[in-house]
């Protein structure tokens, strides 16, 4: 009969599936990049592919839902079952910016987009969005600790949740701005305060967004995490950016890099 596992077995358990989930998060930030690095090299197309049948297809409203379900299914379970408010908080903020681009979004998509996805790829992002969501969350379920509240941390908290929700406005607010790019292919020129960064307005409000995120957090997976939405982000800004100069002949050559204007 096996004999029952010592504590120095359990300590052992424990550090390795904390450093399996530090490691995976890390992981996932080197596939956002990859992405990246193919946007550089310019082999991945700005505009989404449509499709013009309805056989096994969806709505670009349906398919950006069906896709992001994954936090929907599991932050509100973490948020209940977390056994530490640290993890409880961090997966609230979370869950609020997913409820807040359901509210927001498909209405977006369904006045202005014409077109379908096709089930099968829509499907492979799901699970692919699904699992990175599962991972972070299991790591602020298991492994997320207690924070001591100092004036100084409380003070950098309270600032990094406004610079996180104020990012989330920007995103928000800025993505009428490249809906009709991305999903119908039409070559309007944006304005130049439409656009903060790289010729995409939600570049400059997921940056400042996920860098608040990892403040609040302060965890090597927050980091992970923020680091590869900020290199989605970016790989769509310079794509972006880089199809208008090719595409537009009247677009300036030269964009801001910084912040023209905040509000």
């Amino acid at each position: 009969m096996a004999e029952p596992p010592t504590i120095v077995d359990l300590e052992s358990w424990e550090t390795r599936m904390h450093f399996f989930f530090a490691t995976s998060q890390h992981f996932i930030s080197a596939i956002g990049f990859v992405y990246l690095l193919r946007a550089v090299n310019g082999e991945i197309n700005p505009q989404r592919h449509m499709i013009e049948g309805r056989e096994f297809s969806m709505s670009p409203a349906e398919a950006w839902c069906i896709k992001n379900m994954g936090s929907l299914l599991v932050y509100p379970i973490i948020i209940i079952l977390s056994p530490t408010c640290q993890g409880r908080f961090v997966t609230l903020l979370l869950f609020v910016d997913t409820v807040m681009a359901y509210c927001w979004i498909p209405g977006q998509l369904n006045q202005t987009v014409s077109g379908w996805f096709h089930f099968r790829e829509i499907s492979l992002r799901f699970h692919r969005n699904f699992l990175i969501v599962l991972n972070f969350s299991l790591y602020n379920l298991y492994f997320a600790e207690e924070v001591d509240y100092t004036w100084m941390r409380l003070f950098n908290v309270v600032v990094s949740i406004f610079f996180f929700f104020y990012g989330m406005k920007k995103k928000m607010a800025n993505f009428p701005n490249i809906i009709t790019f991305v999903y119908n292919g039409r070559k309007h020129i944006p304005s130049y305060e439409d656009y903060e960064h790289n010729t995409s307005p939600m570049h400059f409000g997921e940056v400042i967004q996920w860098i608040s995120f990892h403040v609040i957090c302060n965890s090597p997976v927050s980091l992970g995490y923020a680091v590869y939405k900020i290199e989605l982000a970016w790989a769509r800004a310079y794509m972006r950016h880089r199809w208008f100069r090719r595409n537009v002949p009247n677009y300036p050559r030269r964009r801001a890099m910084l912040i023209p204007h905040l509000f």
